[in-house]
């Protein structure tokens, strides 16, 4: 398996590979524009386990941070908190949706649901369903399970100027919008070498 770094060496403006498939761009927006940058969200669902991760790839032009108003954190506190793994509880996994389902399935299902899984990383459950009513008229009755998940995001490929935007406004008990301005201490020269991100 490949690791984000030599990910990002492998990848550059001309070929970035989603799931195994060149990526249509349109205008060559990274190469053009010097806040584009290739972010990875890297999904592992907990019964499926880390042989069957979800891939997906977002070209963003800037990071928005959320800024807590509890204590004062620095921006690579903030950075290290979006960049951070969490765990989602309640992440529908299309995987083990169609590895229950598989045994009830007709065999015209059973094989659009094996060339589905072939290519898992390319399909959300919408997709999945409209992908089959344009084969077919009849219904999948595919019940989805939702899964505890570890979602994870990187970067692939950093801009050359990476823009940030600070979340500054937070609801408070009455609903009404309240902006933090607590003061971010940040470095002159940000180093994206010296954490993982």
């Amino acid at each position: 398996m490949k690791t984000a770094k030599s990910l990002s060496q492998s990848i550059n403006d001309d070929d970035l590979v989603k799931c195994g498939k060149r990526v249509n761009k349109t205008n060559r927006l990274v190469g053009q524009n010097p806040c584009a940058g290739v972010y990875e969200s890297v999904i592992e669902c907990y019964v499926c386990g880390p042989k069957h991760l979800r891939h997906s790839y977002q070209l963003e032009y800037s990071v928005s941070l959320s800024l807590p108003s509890h204590k004062q954190y620095s921006l690579e506190d903030l950075l290290s908190n979006h960049f951070k793994s969490e765990v989602i509880q309640e992440y529908t996994c299309l995987r083990c949706s169609i590895l229950q389902y598989m045994p009830k399935a007709q065999p015209r299902e059973k094989q659009f649901l094996n060339s589905v899984l072939s290519q898992c990383c390319e399909f959300d459950k919408e997709s999945l369903l409209r992908t089959w009513y344009h084969i077919s008229e009849e219904p999948m009755a595919i019940h989805f399970q939702n899964r505890k998940i570890l979602k994870s995001t990187k970067v692939l490929k950093r801009p050359k100027t990476l823009v940030i935007h600070i979340q500054r406004s937070t609801i408070n008990q009455f609903g009404d919008p309240v902006l933090n301005n607590q003061f971010v201490p940040y470095p002159e020269l940000l180093n994206f070498s010296s954490k993982q991100y």
